[in-house]
């Protein structure tokens, strides 16, 4: 998926745009219980730099947007 996104925003002018995804191992339950998982939080399309600003492509920014930032 980020492949993707990276191709996605280097279509669209946008050379260099990068994403990520931050993923933490949770090793047990709140009853101290053993239950391994995995939370992963990944964004929604890509960034990248123009001047001192960090710009969004894709999904991103569309919701940028949304919300009036």
């Amino acid at each position: 998926m980020q492949a993707f996104y990276v191709r996605r925003a280097a279509q669209e002018g946008a050379i260099g745009a990068k994403t990520g995804a931050v993923t933490a191992v949770q090793r047990t339950s709140s009853d101290l219980r053993l239950n391994p998982h995995l939370h992963t939080i990944a964004l929604d399309g890509a960034w990248h730099e123009q001047g001192n600003e960090l710009v969004a492509q894709g999904q991103a920014a569309r919701s940028l947007r949304a919300l009036g930032i």
